[in-house]
């Protein structure tokens, strides 16, 4: 099984979801650059009609922050475009939204509370707008509620606590209106983010469903093309090869004919388990039709290497299984045909595995043949 393919599997809690969830965050690059310009605008104002020293300190603070998250989402978006990740580097880009998120709340929250010292009303006006401007963004974009909920309560408290010390009742008023407005707003993200993280798992078990076997729950035909598209990429980028394998069932055709379907189904599902177990964790494999498999091996890895790992295959296949009250005994033949070249298209190398199975057939079976331009290599797994 592919590190990809452990990723995928966990569909329990928003692991499974998580690139998504955060392609949505960090998809806010428009918004947080406008913000950005918004908050510098009312900053600059703010402190040069008050001339106070810490709304211009507050401002170039915030300034710079803003700054250094729209350079993370830049960032972002250039690693996305690159191979799948594990979990724990979602984690870390997770942690510097959430960190750069906090930092400049908590800036725009002293701002807000600050330009209220002076009742500047003009300043007041700019710096509230942006602040609500700022609260729509939170609560619309950022579908993380222990993020999303942070960043809001950053903002307002600093506004709600500035109000009810200066007093009188326009600055009551404002810390009633804040307080209302944050508990709309978290009652909001909270609903948003659960509505968004069905959605998304919904649609990755529909996804699922058409990438993968519903007997064997390996990928099925369409994902494995998919995927040897992708290792032909990876491989031409990189400058090295990877082999591919196609085996098919020696035997299984009678087995299912004599015990039925049930049994026969189970024989599937045995041999698919024993194929994912001989494979190291980057290889790909794949139920193409029928009893006939197909298994990608990482990039990088040498013809012998995989030769022998396809033998490995063969072996598993060929003990016995356990069926009902029987010991089914099959085998497996195999073909074996590495990518060397970048002008070898996925259709090529798979046609090349394939005559190298119809050899290995032909040769006795429980065989694995390898594909040469005018000759076949074939050893027995036992």
């Amino acid at each position: 099984m592919t590190a990809e393919t452990m990723l995928i599997s966990r569909s329990d809690g928003e692991e499974a979801i998580l690139p998504e969830l955060l392609d949505l965050v960090y998809g806010a690059l428009p918004s947080i650059t406008l913000i950005l310009i918004g908050f510098a605008v009312a900053g600059t104002i703010a402190a040069m009609d008050t001339g106070d020293p810490f709304l211009a300190a507050i401002t170039i603070v915030g300034f710079v922050v803003g700054l250094a998250r729209i350079a993370i989402c830049l960032h972002y978006r250039r690693w996305r475009r690159s191979a799948p990740r594990l979990v724990g580097e979602w984690r870390r880009w997770e942690r510097a939204y959430m960190i750069g998120g906090w930092i400049f709340s908590a800036c725009l929250g002293a701002l807000a509370a600050r330009t209220l010292v002076f009742q500047n009303h003009m300043a007041d006006v700019l710096v509230m707008t942006l602040t609500m401007a700022y609260f729509t963004g939170i609560v619309v974009r950022v579908v993380r509620p222990r993020i999303a909920i942070a960043q809001l309560l950053l903002v307002l408290l600093p506004v709600i606590a500035m109000s009810l010390t200066l007093g009188g009742s326009s600055y009551i008023a404002l810390a009633f209106i804040e307080a209302m407005f944050a508990v709309g707003a978290i009652q909001l993200i909270v609903y948003n983010s659960q509505t968004m993280v069905a959605r998304l798992q919904a649609e990755r078990s529909l996804s699922l469903l058409a990438r993968h076997d519903h007997l064997t729950n390996l990928p099925n035909r369409a994902y494995f093309e998919e995927k040897m598209a992708m290792a032909i990429c990876e491989a031409g980028a990189r400058g090295e090869g990877f082999a591919l394998i196609v085996l098919d069932l020696d035997g299984f055709k009678p087995v299912n004919d004599t015990f039925g379907h049930v049994i026969g189904d189970q024989l599937l599902c045995a041999s698919a388990d024993r194929i994912r177990t001989a494979l190291p964790l980057e290889a790909f494999a794949a139920r193409i039709g029928g009893d006939e498999f197909a298994v990608i091996m990482p990039v990088g890895m040498g013809g012998a290497e995989a030769f022998a790992r396809g033998k490995a295959i063969l072996a598993a296949v060929a003990q016995p299984f356990a069926l009902g009250h029987e010991d089914i005994r099959i085998g497996a033949s195999a073909g074996l045909a590495t990518f060397v070249s970048g002008e070898l298209g996925a259709k090529q190398l798979y046609t090349m595995a394939d005559q190298a199975l119809y050899q290995a057939k032909r040769q006795g079976r429980a065989n694995i043949c390898v594909y040469a331009e005018s000759s076949f290599v074939a050893q027995r797994a036992a």
